[in-house]
């Protein structure tokens, strides 16, 4: 897999909250980074953990949807790219 950047993560999970992608493509996405340890870096690694942790716990019942969705939104939040004016 290509190494990816913390804006990569943020674009995959933006594309699932924005309806673009299902959840299962999501999924399909972020779980590969996790294995790619050496080769993305450690910001990478923990975006994509954090993702893969909200969607775990969604799946064994420890939250719901619009919780994991939220917890998607706040993690890429920092990532998200502010257009700039022309």
């Amino acid at each position: 897999m290509a190494i990816r950047t913390e804006h990569d993560v943020q674009a995959i999970a933006a594309k699932y909250l924005a309806g673009t992608i299902p959840l299962h493509q999501l999924e399909d996405e972020i779980l590969p980074m996790l294995w790619d340890d050496d080769e993305n870096s450690q910001d990478v690694l923990r975006l994509a953990g954090t993702i893969q942790l909200a969607l775990a716990e969604m799946a064994r019942g420890d939250r719901s949807l619009e919780s994991m969705r939220t917890e998607l939104a706040t993690a890429i939040a920092p990532f998200k790219r502010v257009e700039q004016s022309r």
